[in-house]
């Protein structure tokens, strides 16, 4: 039995590991976890799995309600309770799937105790890789990827020497606005940006995947997870959300990994990591897309040398964060979502990308917008 902490378990993907992890309790034990607000869900969480002895919760206030009905599990608050419950037992797999900025410090307490790290928190990578790799070499640590991308690519790369691969491809639906016009843009609200074709998302992800800043953030992703020049990954739409990844050999053979748009697929391999060759499809019968920067602006980013500056990067990471809040609670239009992004990633950062200063700029860009917007 190997034992499974789960960071994020209250959004998408916690929901989705932990019905995996139900199908799978004669190999994992769920034992502990990190939940939000929901305190219905919470409660079935908690009661369901009674192995669980270690529990995250947001708030101080929250506890004394809990601890009352569960006397046997130790409870935890605040982000500072977030890195203490990762070192509070020693877990064989630790899956972070935390939401946004506040997976990153977690992500390297995880490497640092010395726990399995199952990754679906982009952000740690997006705003910290060179951090990150550094630590995993330093405890000859790797991380186990559970987005379906880059699941895809390394379960292709099992299969294969790295040194023979040209390039590595992912995938992206395009969103809820892939049908759009240029025009239409102007007049997008939330409710037609959160109507996602093929996934059934958290609002965040889904907004990200409506910008295509979502699929930066994944070729950000793929660089540090697998060591490829920003030149040498690519993306491309492909409307099924079908295949998920391929590598380009430089002997000019192509392979794709494939599955059922269902995380739940990729969270069981995750976890077992195993070899899994996808479903068997012939790529003729699939159209890869060109990503239209016109439609998709901030797709832009993938191409500027800006993307090499972590500190760039994390204000790209504070500035869509809030602009996504905005957006959501109608203060700011769709184009001034995207503007406010290139605006910060744009800008000019001084200063030694360490993580006291990646914190502290994260929550200064978002001061800045919160104040201009008077938020």
């Amino acid at each position: 039995m190997k034992s499974v902490l789960l960071l994020g378990g209250s959004g998408s993907i916690g929901r989705q590991t932990t019905q995996v992890l139900n199908g799978l309790r004669d190999e994992f034990l769920l034992v502990g976890i990190s939940l939000s607000r929901d305190y219905d869900y919470n409660l079935s969480v908690l009661n369901e799995f009674k192995s669980i002895k270690f529990c995250h919760l947001r708030e101080k206030s929250e506890l004394k309600i809990y601890k009352n009905k569960f006397p046997n599990i130790k409870f935890f608050h605040s982000d500072s309770g977030l890195l203490k419950i990762i070192s509070s037992s020693k877990f064989d797999i630790v899956i972070n799937a935390l939401p946004g900025f506040v997976g990153f410090l977690p992500t390297l307490k995880i490497i640092n105790v010395g726990s399995k790290l199952l990754l679906a928190n982009k952000e740690s990578l997006v705003v910290g890789g060179e951090i990150v790799n550094s630590l995993l070499k330093e405890k000859n640590a790797s991380i186990t990827p559970i987005d379906s991308e880059h699941q895809g690519v390394y379960q292709l790369l099992k299969k294969k020497d790295k040194s023979e691969v040209d390039k590595i491809i992912i995938t992206a639906s395009g969103g809820a606005l892939r049908d759009y016009k240029l025009d239409d843009l102007v007049n997008v609200k939330a409710s037609d940006v959160l109507k996602h074709p093929n996934w059934n998302m958290g609002k965040y992800i889904t907004i990200d995947s409506a910008t295509m800043l979502n699929k930066v953030y994944e070729i950000i992703e793929a660089h540090f997870l697998f060591g490829f020049d920003y030149s040498k990954i690519e993306a491309f739409i492909e409307r099924t959300s079908n295949i998920h990844a391929l590598t380009l050999d430089y002997s000019g053979n192509m392979d794709s990994f494939s599955s059922s748009n269902d995380m739940k697929i990729m969270i069981f391999h995750a976890l077992k990591d195993d070899q899994f060759s996808g479903n068997k499809i012939e790529l003729k019968d699939y159209k890869l897309l060109n990503i239209d920067e016109k439609l998709y602006p901030l797709y832009s980013i993938r191409y500027s040398k800006l993307i090499e500056n972590p500190l760039n990067r994390v204000c790209l990471v504070s500035a869509n964060t809030i602009s996504s809040r905005l957006f959501l609670e109608n203060k700011i239009s769709f184009l001034d979502l995207i503007n406010i992004n290139l605006e910060y990633f744009n800008g000019y950062y001084k200063g030694k990308p360490n993580i006291r200063n990646i914190c502290k700029l994260y929550y200064k860009v978002g001061k800045s917008i919160n104040k201009k917007y008077n938020y």
